[in-house]
């Protein structure tokens, strides 16, 4: 039987946790220097670790970003499922609850409105009557 409440379990689920945060912004930052993007400051703060950075002049480049982190923690998961199994599951977790859009400051949150912003500023760009609908097909629309 495991004792959930032993020192050694708490630590182990502490430092499993600490691990994948920094991995999860480590991911961050590497697709931002891939892509050319500069980064503004690293920290941490009482929301956790963070990686302040510029935007990319490309929608996708920004969203692909956002979500490296989801990412890392998603492959880290599948990578270590049978050898660290409490690890893959704090990964799992993590991953995917950063890539819901609809919590605050999360990496989807911040993918989604990128992509959905792209979509607006193009429609302005279009001629009259021609607009990218959300699925991202044309549709002429009569005046």
């Amino acid at each position: 039987m495991v004792d959930f409440f032993s020192p050694s379990t708490i630590l182990g689920a502490a430092a499993s946790l600490s691990a994948s945060l920094i991995l999860h912004e480590c991911g961050h930052l590497a697709a931002a220097k891939l892509a050319g993007v500069p980064i503004r400051s690293i920290g941490i703060s009482w929301k956790g670790p963070y990686v302040l950075r510029g935007r990319s002049p490309i929608p996708i480049v920004d969203a692909t970003i956002s979500m490296a982190g989801v990412i890392v923690n998603l492959l880290l998961a599948a990578l270590f499922w049978s050898l660290l199994p409490d690890f893959a599951r704090i990964n799992l977790q993590l991953g995917l609850f950063n890539a819901l859009p609809f919590i605050p400051c999360s990496d989807g949150r911040n993918a989604w409105r990128t992509l959905r912003d792209a979509i607006r500023s193009s429609n302005e760009n279009l001629p009259n009557g021609l607009a990218l609908s959300r699925s991202a097909s044309a549709k002429i629309t009569v005046p």
